[in-house]
């Protein structure tokens, strides 16, 4: 999947081996004249030798390869290219169904109305734009955040919120929101891991005044960054 390099790992694999020709050719010197000497050369070899099979091992772990069959997605593969890595740092996924999981960022205007009714839920993913699908809520964080959970959700990476502009990660928001998250059944479609989705969500019909007492709330508790 991917190929990591370390210059100074090749370096020192080179020295170790390099090492274990030397304390061969030691061994081999002093075989038959000095048979102590000898011996000690090779208990450093034995040293030596699990040190370089230990370079190996790592150079070995260099190369990344999926301990299981699926589907392989990377966000921003092309930035891997020449870039430093952390041991143990996320790089990719690999996918062995489609994701049927959407997180969904609601404001603090609309999140009233999704706790109090929701006849229905459609979503639509970019790139599928002719089919809509059925979804449900399954969770919801109990408090609001400015951190978003993808830049794609700021409008810095095409979304509607937006983002702090000295935030580099453009994932702090300038208003809080309450994360969602809501299960789809996709089928037989395709779906990559970080597509992007619209969700459509049905509250039913309301009267005009209780829409106006609703929006007139919404103004007086933003007014007081609630």
């Amino acid at each position: 999947l991917v190929q990591l390099e370390d210059p100074l790992l090749r370096t020192e694999v080179a020295v170790a081996n390099a090492r274990i020709r030397e304390l061969r050719s030691q061994v081999r010197a002093n075989l038959n004249s000095d048979r102590v000497a000898a011996s000690q050369f090779r208990e450093e070899l034995g040293v030596a030798q699990s040190e370089l099979d230990y370079l190996l091992d790592k150079q070995q772990s260099m190369t990344l390869e999926a301990s299981m069959p699926g589907r392989v997605y990377i966000p921003n593969a092309d930035d891997l290219v020449g870039r430093y890595v952390e041991q143990g740092e996320l790089l990719g996924y690999v996918l062995d169904k489609p994701p049927a999981t959407i997180r969904l960022a609601v404001t603090q205007d609309d999140i009233g109305q999704v706790r109090r009714r929701i006849d229905s839920i459609k979503v639509r993913f970019a790139g599928v734009n002719d089919r809509d699908f059925q979804a449900s809520l399954i969770r919801e964080a109990p408090e609001s955040t400015n951190q978003l959970p993808s830049a794609a959700l700021s409008t810095a990476g095409g979304g509607k919120l937006l983002a702090q502009a000295d935030d580099p990660s453009r994932l702090l928001n300038n208003q809080r929101v309450f994360i969602v998250d809501l299960e789809f059944e996709p089928g037989s479609t395709e779906l990559m891991l970080g597509t992007r989705a619209l969700a459509r969500i049905d509250h039913g019909g309301e009267p005009v005044a209780t829409q106006l007492m609703r929006r007139l709330r919404q103004v007086f508790l933003r007014q007081l960054n609630v």
